[in-house]
């Protein structure tokens, strides 16, 4: 949704024409109250409110919105979702909508309560343009007073507009201030956990070389142990094959020794 900011001169003109094709006009008028309850009903519906809803018809209304220097369009309701940015949370977004909604419903009361004064004043909203139309008020002779008096007006209108504008840039410049603090709080909390990320990394990659040494030291320790059990085992076969070998060669001298014994006692039976 785009925003409603517009030139002051653009809605300056606006509700001027507004004013005075209303003047004779015998339709309802639409009144800040009116405007108020309209711009509200896009809480219910975003963007229910048109521009031309938004544009009062009421003299004292619109005199309302020239002396506090407020343009109407400013005053319709914009959803959350409205301020939302690639890549922005939703606590930026969310801030961004509460300063903007705030600023809104004190332009709506502000605006009431205006009106409400001129309406307890007796004042006419139409007046500084009223004295044009009189007689002598021509572009040949007018009333001195009366241009004074219209002249003082404009100067008081755009005093009040300037004193808004100083308001709202001081307003935004408290605004992105905050907005600098919650992204700077944000960039911090993305790199604490970043760090913290790279930190368990480190003891995971730590944890798996101590495992791997571990297991290494296991293997080593195991061929250690099947290298002795088959060395020891071959120090046993190699000492059975010499006991055998021996007992082969003792069997082998004492059959020979039989033989030869048998041999001697058969020669000397002759």
């Amino acid at each position: 949704m785009a925003s409603p900011h517009r030139p002051a001169s653009a809605w300056l003109t606006q509700l001027q024409h507004a004013k005075t094709d209303n003047s004779n006009s015998v339709k309802p008028k639409v009144t800040i109250q009116d405007i108020a309850e309209r711009a509200n009903a896009g809480n219910e519906d975003a963007g229910s409110a048109s521009s031309a809803t938004l544009v009062p018809t009421s003299p004292k209304s619109i005199e309302a919105c020239f002396r506090l220097g407020i343009d109407p369009l400013e005053l319709a309701y914009r959803p959350a979702s409205a301020f939302k940015k690639p890549g922005e949370s939703d606590e930026l977004v969310n801030l961004r909508y509460q300063h903007h909604e705030q600023l809104r419903q004190e332009r709506l009361k502000a605006l009431v309560e205006e009106r409400k004064k001129l309406l307890e004043g007796g004042g006419d909203g139409g007046s500084s343009h009223k004295h044009n139309t009189g007689a002598g008020a021509g572009p040949g002779g007018g009333d001195p007073e009366a241009t004074s008096a219209m002249i003082e007006k404009e100067k008081h209108k755009l005093e009040v507009l300037k004193r808004r504008q100083e308001r709202e840039i001081q307003q935004m410049l408290q605004y992105e201030i905050t907005r600098k603090q919650l992204l700077e709080k944000q960039q911090k909390k993305i790199e604490a956990l970043e760090a913290r990320a790279a930190e368990l990394q480190k003891q995971k990659l730590e944890h798996e070389k101590e495992w791997a040494g571990a297991q290494r030291e296991r293997e080593l320790q195991k061929l250690a142990q099947e290298h002795q059990r088959d060395k020891e085992a071959s120090r046993i076969a190699a000492e059975r094959y010499r006991r055998e070998r021996d007992m082969q060669r003792k069997e082998a001298e004492e059959a020979k020794a039989r033989k030869k014994q048998a041999y001697q006692r058969y020669a000397m039976g002759y």
